[in-house]
């Protein structure tokens, strides 16, 4: 089963900042280290499958949190783990198809 979790809902930002921070190393800048509360100007969506990091998208549209990472127009990243952008990845790893279709619909906003 998995869990989709926001930077930006007070209750999940320190579970997905420590996600964020171990995946993204020495691209991480650190800004939002002083941050209490998630910040206005970045998000990002993270995929726990049975209580494990799944995959995690950033959306950083000034570049301040990470470096490096490559962003569309609207400044969302692609997946960074890329299995949650890979229909095949995602089956292989055990997600239904509807888990697999809500995952998908993440991208659609």
């Amino acid at each position: 089963m998995i869990e989709i979790k926001y930077l930006s809902d007070e209750e999940n930002y320190a579970t997905v900042l420590k996600a964020l921070k171990e995946v993204l190393g020495k691209r991480y800048t650190g800004i939002l280290n002083k941050e209490k509360y998630p910040p206005y100007w970045v998000d990002a969506i993270a995929v726990y499958k049975d209580e494990e990091l799944f995959d995690i998208q950033l959306y950083d549209p000034y570049s301040e949190v990470a470096h490096g990472v490559l962003k569309n127009h609207t400044g969302r990243s692609e997946w960074l783990f890329h299995l949650c952008d890979d229909d095949d990845k995602m089956e292989q790893e055990g997600l239904s198809p509807n888990e697999a279709n809500r995952i998908k619909s993440l991208s659609e906003c």
